[in-house]
Order: structure tokens, then C-alpha cells, then sequence
């Protein structure tokens, strides 16, 4: 299950959970934060384009605006990314 070892300490986190990964990230790849996004029932994933694993720092306006839309929102509201099957080398 690659990174994420033992799927079940990701299904243990019951709140909302915002991942923030940036796509040339090569600490938290996005196959990884896909995976933990899977695993975590009510995360959702936002992907930083031009971002390391400093994507706050490398874009600001992407990270802020996904941060803002997630702590302003309705908490009955954050249900969470839709699961889906992927392929996993």
C-alpha cells in the first residue's frame, strides 16, 4: 500500500481534512497524496500547480484560495473528494 503502510490509521480520521500537494512535488508526490486522499474518509485534494513541497510559498493565490474555500465552508458540507479506483504500481 506504498507510503501510507497500514490503510487503517488513515480511515481513523473522521474530520474534514484538506491535502494541499504541490505537482512537482518529490517528498509527497501525488501519487502518494492521491493514495492518502483515498484513505482518509472525509479529505479532499487540492493539486498546486507550479508547487513544490513548498506550495504555499511557490503558489500562494492557488494554496490560499483552496485554504480559504475549505475553512469558510459549511461543515456539513465537506463530505470529501469522490473515491475512486486507480492503479497502484
Amino acid at each position: 500500500m506504498g507510503a501510507w503502510g497500514d490503510s487503517s490509521h488513515g480511515r481513523k480520521i473522521q474530520c474534514p481534512v484538506l491535502l494541499i500537494a504541490g505537482d512537482e512535488d518529490d517528498h509527497a508526490p501525488m501519487v502518494t497524496m492521491v493514495e492518502a486522499e483515498q484513505y482518509i474518509p472525509n479529505a479532499s485534494l487540492c493539486i498546486v500547480p507550479k508547487a513544490w513541497h513548498s506550495a504555499f510559498i511557490d503558489n500562494f493565490p492557488v494554496t490560499w484560495t483552496a485554504m480559504e474555500g475549505f475553512l469558510q465552508a459549511d461543515r456539513s458540507m465537506l463530505t470529501g473528494s469522490k473515491k475512486v479506483a486507480y492503479n497502484i504500481r
